[in-house]
């Protein structure tokens, strides 16, 4: 299990080191959509929004995750961690996380740590949950934040292994709560 997380850490240090190394360019152009080649470009900036594919969700991710197609997402390849996004029409948030209780999730297998209500950094008000889970062997714990208006509800996940939380959790919760949607 140690020689999983250095090796993790390395790749994780070594990625961070040769992406500051590249040239950045500034685009005037404040959202784009993502590049959908996990292997083609780092995002290096987290004062860009980006766009989940066939959503009218963006958000900024934190720097060294890049756009995955296969999850409607992004990946941050040395850690596995992951941001999702679902949009559910016709139902408001408030009523989607009503049934959101300990029970609940515990049917699902994951186990709740916290629930906080939140405010996305475009004053929207929200729901935040912390769950842990475990995948083939190996501790997880997922950020699910619930958000929206009266028409339709967002809602992220952002998964993470354990042994990496103290060098992603900050970034990532700060990243799901840029959350804004077009019209």
């Amino acid at each position: 299990m140690k020689v999983l997380f250095y090796c993790i850490l390395i790749t994780f240090l070594f990625s961070a080191k040769q992406t500051n190394a590249q040239t950045h360019h500034h685009n005037k152009d404040t959202t784009r959509k993502p590049i959908l080649n996990p292997n083609a470009a780092t995002v290096r900036d987290t004062n860009t929004y980006f766009y989940f594919p066939g959503t009218t969700v963006k958000i900024k991710p934190p720097m060294h995750f890049v756009a995955y197609k296969k999850i409607n997402g992004f990946i941050h390849p040395g850690s596995s961690s992951t941001i999702q996004v679902t949009e559910i029409p016709e139902i408001p948030y408030v009523m989607y996380t009503k049934g959101l209780t300990a029970s609940y999730f515990e049917k699902q297998g994951v186990k709740l740590i916290s629930e906080l209500d939140v405010t996305t950094t475009k004053n929207k008000p929200g729901k935040m949950y912390i769950v842990s889970f475990s995948s083939n062997g190996v501790e997880f714990e997922r950020i699910m934040l619930f958000t929206g208006d009266y028409n339709h509800t967002i809602w992220i996940n952002a998964n993470y292994p354990v042994m990496v939380k103290f060098l992603l959790f900050d970034a990532l919760k700060r990243s799901v709560l840029t959350v804004d949607a077009e019209k």
